[in-house]
């Protein structure tokens, strides 16, 4: 939810923070948002938008503040209400379906001994279940891109020694190939070729350019199933007192199956070869710091394998969210009202199951089958062409290979052609039988005395004050158990046998024929119930390209009959001789305290200037934040052992407002407003944690991670408002507002890593930072309108639109030195619409459109990699139609279509060329009925 383009906006439940579920993985990127999955529509009355803030409002947004309301139970006129609803939903593009069930209860009891009292609950049931099909990267925050920036003067590592099975012996490099055995040798048609982009001749650090990393396809499947439940108690003893009392429970049980086919390259060996189609080069632009900067369209590339099976095979996550308040407001007498209120929420998530069973292709073969630099061979001819996705020709490891009986190096004419999505390749392995989980803890309880004196004084109408206090939390234990290379032996049937830590899969073939090792042959055998198709041909076939689109997968294993097979440990087992579990990653562990005192002074005013009634406030409020960052850090030497570690940091800040309003006439008011607004990093941006990620492309790493940082500084912004408003006939206006957001700093992930030593394995480490702020200036128009005045069923027709332009002037550089705009800030927005509302028929077309936007400032360009760029996703449109029938009193029948322009999401690196990532989910129909008595 964005509010003058900013995303860093407060959501609060009747003026309480509620405390998010976290997400597990982190992959949204802040613990501090709320997952709307947690919190149904159906238990809200009203969403409040407050863009110019006041100093009665709660600090911490950049944006501003969307109050959830639900409702009074003494309000409006009925005395008893029961509203059941019940709604069916479809989906174009997967099969499954989905059903909601609402029932609303609302009671009044009053003139009753002890006052009037009023009671509110509501019981909700939904389905929540989508298919998306992609092409690209991953959707986590932190996920790679799909390209590589290389330069003319960096050549890839040399090839050493004669040993073809070294790590560092690299048949690109090579003008010969020796045979595997017999002797002789034969010329390399696949060496890399000179690079030289720009066309100058030579190739040097003026030849900057891209050239694809990655291409893949995938198919997510959630269906997950939710259950909240809201009660309200409100009770007036007595006219001038009330008194009421919430609470908001959600569960929401999780279910993710990801299918994926990758083809990935050896980031340090890529590069462009000599043959195939020859390179071609399009310049995308001249930067500040590179000069022109170029991409392949179209080549030969080197150093390439597969990542097929499931990310992930299962994910089930459950959580937990629950919130309760309580509240007074008291006028004390006809001048002083006080108010009170506390509240205290907590949000879970759990990993109930989480495994993800993966293959590649392994060169080696042999009694040691073993994933390492030597099987990055495959090689690609690539041809972007004038679709979205490219053509992909993906070829079979032509260099000499005596375990699978392959003496020379193969001639061009006799490339074997493959479809890396065929299972059944006789080179294709278990690479990795990952079990994951994690448990995350929000916490937020919170405080507030307020109190408002109506004075008599002429121009000051009211004076308020208060105080509030807030303590929030953050907490994240983790556990990774990979099953690669390391651990025992393949099993061998089930027999009765001791629990492991680890098993060794790479031995594993996913055919049993295609080894000799009984005990692998039977794992295999076994693991065969995990093998299915994924996929479908016709979801992407309108953005191009020739990757299969339907590929084997390991989608929807049971993870747990896996676990059970190979008698592993569960996950959160703890080992008695350490005293921590077997599989924690005690660097992920952490937990993170933020404590706010804030008071503030409101005085509200009315009065005229030159006969023009003004009115407004002036305020200012004071908040003192301190954070308390708890984890571990590793010891130096051996045995292994950790420090607890503590980190604090302390901060002020005075944070001032005016409103002021200008009733120009009975129908047009203008406003003027000015604030200080304080945002805060995410609680794990400033955790002392690791979150650290396996991977084997570098060859130099175990993997990559990423820290926090505790020391990090807030983001202050100085916000200017002006609007007209014109509300010139009934159902009717016309607004125009001007803003001005400086903003001075930006948090994200410095791109360039560090190295650590991590249980004797060394990661790629990133961390967090302040970088340069920015500035923006834009422009609202909105406007509705409703046609009374036409005659017959014509006057209850309308329409309605708005529209956003915001210009930018960033201080922060990408790494060739060109400004990257604020997160998730559109240059341009629209929306339009059209209904018509006779009270019995409701009927309402809408479009929504918005220009290209940064998604994410940095994202390195491979893993673990040094080189960044941001990623922008695309322009995006779409029309959505909503139909209300009220049949009678007691039954109105719904009917929603949501997405009817199958509008798909398009991101890219920068440059529209460096496509990273295309999803569609299609079209979906929501077809209701609520039943009111």
């Amino acid at each position: 939810v964005q509010v003058r383009g900013l995303s860093e906006n407060n959501v609060i439940i009747n003026g309480a923070t509620p405390s998010g579920t976290g997400d597990v993985d982190l992959s949204n990127g802040n613990d501090r948002s709320v997952n709307f999955q947690d919190l149904p529509a159906e238990l809200f009355s009203g969403v409040e938008i407050l863009k110019a803030l006041s100093a009665d409002q709660i600090e911490g947004s950049l944006g501003g503040t969307i109050n959830l309301q639900t409702r009074a139970p003494l309000s409006g006129k009925r005395n008893f209400i029961v509203n059941l609803s019940g709604t069916a939903k479809f989906a174009e593009v997967g099969e499954l379906s989905r059903q909601d069930v609402n029932l609303f209860v609302q009671k009044k009891f009053e003139d009753t001994p002890l006052g009037d009292f009023g009671v509110i609950l509501n019981v909700g049931y939904k389905e929540i279940a989508s298919y998306a099909y992609v092409y690209g990267g991953n959707e986590v925050i932190d996920a790679p891109g799909i390209w590589t920036r290389r330069t003319g003067d960096v050549d890839p590592p040399a090839s050493v020694g004669a040993n073809q099975t070294a790590l560092n012996y690299n048949f690109f490099q090579l003008a010969t190939i020796p045979n595997a055995t017999g002797g002789g040798s034969r010329p390399n048609p696949y060496r890399y070729a000179i690079d030289d982009p720009n066309g100058d001749g030579v190739s040097d650090a003026n030849d900057v350019y891209y050239i694809p990393g990655a291409f893949g396809v995938s198919e997510r499947v959630r269906d997950d199933t939710r259950k909240s439940f809201n009660g309200t108690l409100q009770w007036k003893p007595a006219p001038n007192l009330d008194i009421r009392f919430d609470a908001v429970l959600t569960d929401l049980d999780e279910s993710l199956t990801g299918a994926n086919m990758n083809i990935v390259s050896n980031i340090q060996r890529s590069g462009i070869l000599v043959g195939g189609p020859g390179a071609t080069f399009e310049q995308v632009g001249t930067s500040a710091g590179f000069g022109d900067v170029y991409v392949l369209t179209g080549g030969r590339l080197a150093s390439f394998t597969t990542r097929v099976g499931a990310a992930p095979s299962i994910s089930k996550v459950a959580r937990e969210s629950q919130q309760f308040s309580a509240e007074a407001t008291w006028d004390v007498a006809p001048t002083l009202t006080l108010h009170a209120k506390g509240s205290t929420s907590r949000g879970k998530a759990t990993t109930l199951d989480f495994g993800q069973l993966s293959a590649s292709i392994e060169q080696q073969g042999g009694a040691n089958p073993r994933f390492n630099n030597q099987d990055f061979y495959n090689i690609v001819d690539y041809q972007r062409g004038s679709n979205l996705i490219p053509n992909v020709t993906f070829y079979e490891n032509p260099f000499p290979s005596s375990a699978y009986g392959v003496n020379g190096v193969v001639a061009e004419a006799d490339l074997v052609r493959l479809n890396p999505g065929d299972l059944s390749y006789n080179r294709y392995r278990y690479r990795q039988f990952q079990r994951n989980a994690a448990d995350t803890e929000n916490t937020d309880d919170s405080l507030r005395f307020d109190a408002t004196w109506e004075s008599d004084m002429g121009f000051l109408k009211s004076v308020q004050a208060g105080f509030r206090w807030a303590e929030r939390s953050f907490e994240r234990a983790r556990y990774e158990n990979p099953n690669e290379g390391g651990g025992v032996a393949a099993v061998l049937g089930q027999g009765v046998r001791d629990p492991v830590q680890s098993i060794n899969i790479w031995a594993v073939p996913l055919n049993p024929a295609n080894t000799t090792d009984t005990g692998a042959a039977a794992t295999s055998t076994f693991l065969t119930q995990c093998l299915n198709t994924a996929g479908n041909p016709d979801i992407l076939q309108r953005f191009g390209g020739n990757l299969p689109m339907t590929f084997g997968s390991t989608a929807g294993c049971d993870v747990s009959a896996v676990t059970q097979y190979f008698n592993l440990f569960d996950i959160r087992t703890v080992n008695p001789a350490s005293g921590s579990g077997f599989y924690e990653v005690i660097d992920e562990r952490f937990r993170v305290t933020e404590a706010t005192l804030a008071g503030y002074l409101r005085a509200n005013f009315r009065t005229q200037i030159g006969g023009v009634p003004m009115f407004g406030n002036l305020g200012l409020r004071y908040v003192e934040t301190k954070t308390t960052s708890s984890g571990y850090l590793l010891n130096p030497g051996t045995p292994v052992s950790y420090s607890t570690v503590t980190f604090r940091n302390r901060y002020d800040d005075w944070l001032p407002s005016a409103n002021l309003n200008f009733a120009l006439t009975k129908q047009v008011v203008a406003r003027l407003a000015y604030s200080r607004t304080l945002g805060r990093p995410a609680l794990t941006q400033i955790s002392p944690g690791l979150e650290l990620t396996r991977s084997d492309v570098d060859p130099d790493f175990a993997g990559f991670g990423v820290a926090g940082n505790p020391f990090l500084d807030p983001i202050h912004s100085d916000n200017f408002d002006v609007s007209l408003e014109w509300y010139y006939g009934k159902g009717s206006y016309l607004s125009v507002a001007g803003f001005i957001k400086n903003i001075d700093t930006t948090v994200f992930r410095d791109p360039v890593p560090t190295s650590r030593e991590i249980n004797g394995e060394l990661f790629s480490v990133t961390t967090f930072g302040n970088f340069g702020g920015t500035k923006l200036k834009g422009v609202e128009v909105g406007t509705a309108h409703a046609f009374t005045y036409l005659p017959g069923p014509l006057r209850h027709l309308g329409v309605t639109g708005n529209f956003t332009y915001i210009g930018e002037s960033s201080d922060l550089r990408d790494q060739e030195g060109d400004p990257i705009s604020r997160r998730g800030l559109s240059k341009f927005t629209y929306n339009v619409g059209a209904y018509y509302d006779d009270k019995k028929f409701n009927l309402r077309l809408a479009y929504n459109w918005r220009s290209a936007f940064t998604r994410r400032e940095i994202v390195q360009l491979g893993f673990g990699r040094p080189e960044a760029l941001p990623e922008i996703e695309a322009a995006r449109g779409q029309l959505d139609f909503a139909a209300r029938i009220n049949v009678n009193r007691n039954l109105r029948l719904t009917f929603d279509a949501v997405n009817l322009t199958n509008t798909g999401t398009v991101r890219y690196l920068k440059y529209e060329q460096l496509l990273n990532y295309v999803s569609v989910a299609g079209r979906r129909f929501n077809l209701g009925a609520q039943v009111n008595f």
